[in-house]
């Protein structure tokens, strides 16, 4: 089996990484952890790529709030349970 996970190759992709899974962590902890690994990474890049990481990880925040409602109407319409 291929491993799948997610390997950041630069401090740009590692604080998009780190951002975008504090947007979507399962407890507050995991989410401080995680924007405290964001901003270890942010030191290393200057204000417009940080600034940039920001709003790419706003983006994917909205899309999957998105997704996650559609699919939560879904399951509500056909009487599935999570």
């Amino acid at each position: 089996m291929e491993n799948t996970l997610i390997k950041p190759k630069n401090d740009y992709e590692a604080l998009l990484l780190a951002l975008k899974l504090s947007l979507i962590a399962p407890s507050e902890k995991e989410s401080k952890n995680l924007v405290d690994d964001a901003l270890i990474f942010a030191k290393n890049l200057n204000s417009i790529e940080v600034e940039k990481a920001k709003k790419e990880a706003e983006k994917f925040f909205k899309t999957y709030n998105s997704s996650l409602k559609k699919i939560e109407k879904a399951y509500k319409f056909y009487g599935l349970k999570k």
